[in-house]
């Protein structure tokens, strides 16, 4: 396989992760979560006092969400060519 076809399927497997594991809980309490392995965005649209919350999106995890993907996805792709000699 080439390595943007293992780049995809990575990324595909990732956003789907994202929507799994997202926790969507707008009509009840207000919040919204997203983010495998790490939450990287939070947002609040609920009645009340959270501004101590830590909303919106966080950048650093985003990056080390990201980064994690791509060391998945270059394991792979060295897996794959391993297995083809």
């Amino acid at each position: 396989m080439k390595r943007s076809t293992i780049l995809l399927i990575v990324f595909l497997s990732w956003i789907l992760l994202l929507i799994m594991t997202s926790k969507n809980k707008m009509s009840s309490d207000g919040f919204l979560e997203v983010g495998f392995p790490f939450i990287f965005y939070r947002g609040f649209s609920g009645k009340g006092n959270y501004a101590e919350l830590d909303l919106g999106l966080r950048y650093g995890k985003l990056i080390i969400d990201v980064l994690i993907f791509f060391s998945i996805a270059v394991g792979v792709s060295k897996l794959v060519s391993l297995r083809r000699r």
